[in-house]
């Protein structure tokens, strides 16, 4: 059978950084620990004071009985609330966090920091909508929040309008001028609009701005890729595992680059680290199967293909793959199946190769 090969191999981009993941770098936008002061303190403010001391030293439960105390001696404490609000979200109980910000909105309707962490609950409940509204308000209020600019980006970059989250990516920029997530996801935002050249220049901000995140270099090597200066994005890959040496998305990728510089054998040691790191990663099995395919180790192929398929039935194309190996080691009822399979999802080449073997052969 004389078809050209057709390989699909899978790369893991990372585009717009999420809540959680901007939160745990920063404390830009965690909720603010206001003690208060002075000789004539009050009661139920020293138990708040007390709350306080314990949530500072992350003794969550015991602060949230604090603040508990202090709300049932005074409904309308608006610093218990928001202190409260922070102890939810910190345990991921984002609809308590946001029913609490709701109470000290309406206690403080002028604070435009509380409509921005009310933005962040409803961010963090994937409820963008909302979530956007909320930033508005805060804007609104204070027009020189990044964070809040910095996120309704990021919202716009989840609704695909990536001329708008730029503009606001952009925004936050303009008020912070080392914000590197911002100049990350600005990045991304234009490599999906495909201004590679763009794109590069802001990873390449971000990494400058800050050098110890690794998903930072994996972003621009991707685009080095899609441009195929595969060399620089090997070595942007590299930079991400330095980085990070359990960094397992940078290592299926740089084994991505490999393949296509024709480095099969160090492709299968790349894939082989992120599967050590990740046993359930089934775009790496599809990936080393690939690369074993090339340099001739079909059964080793069939082997990860099947492993890929058990992790991941919806992986399509690895159908195709473990045909075009079950083909070089003669099993041709294995390979035409699989094709057929491939060809049942609307893979053309798979519809063509078992065309072509059954003209051939029957």
């Amino acid at each position: 059978m004389k078809n050209k090969i057709y390989f699909k191999i899978v790369l893991t981009i990372i585009f717009a950084v999420s809540f959680v993941a901007l939160k745990s770098q920063t404390d830009s936008t965690a909720m603010p620990l206001i003690v208060i002061e002075g000789e004539d303190t009050q009661v139920n403010e020293r138990i708040y004071n007390e709350g306080i001391s314990l949530y500072k030293s992350q003794n969550l439960d015991e602060a949230m009985d604090k603040f508990n105390e202090v709300i049932q001696n005074d409904a309308n404490f608006a610093l218990a609330y928001l202190n409260r609000a922070s102890i939810h979200s910190d345990k991921g109980n984002f609809n308590d966090a946001k029913g609490d910000l709701e109470k000290f909105i309406s206690l403080n309707p002028k604070d435009a920091n509380g409509y921005f962490l009310l933005g962040n609950a409803f961010y963090s409940l994937d409820d963008f909508d909302k979530a956007e509204e909320q930033y508005n308000k805060s804007l609104n209020l204070d027009a020189k929040n990044e964070n809040a600019f910095y996120y309704r980006g990021v919202i716009k970059f989840e609704k695909e309008l990536y001329e708008e989250a730029i503009e606001d990516f952009t925004r936050a920029i303009n008020i912070k001028n080392d914000f590197a997530y911002a100049f990350n996801d600005r990045g991304s935002a234009k490599r999906m609009l495909d201004n590679n050249e763009g794109a590069i220049a802001d990873y390449s901000i971000a990494i400058s701005a800050n050098p110890n995140q690794a998903f930072f270099y994996n972003n621009r090597a991707s685009v080095k890729r899609k441009i195929e200066d595969f060399e620089g994005a090997i070595s942007d890959y590299t930079l991400a595992v330095n980085v990070d040496p359990n960094y397992t998305i940078a290592y299926n990728n740089r084994g991505v680059a490999k393949f296509e510089t024709k480095k099969y054998r160090e492709a299968v040691e790349d894939y082989d680290k992120a599967i050590s790191l990740d046993p359930e990663y089934a775009y790496a099995y599809n990936n080393r199967g690939n690369a074993k395919y090339k340099i001739k180790d079909y059964e080793g192929a069939i082997e990860d293909y099947n492993k890929a398929l058990e992790l991941d039935p919806n992986m399509h194309y690895t159908y195709l793959h473990r045909g075009n190996a079950k083909e070089m080691i003669r099993d041709t009822k294995g390979a035409i199946s699989d094709w057929d399979k491939a060809a049942s999802y609307g893979i053309e080449a798979a519809a063509r190769y078992s065309k072509t073997y059954k003209d051939d052969n029957f």
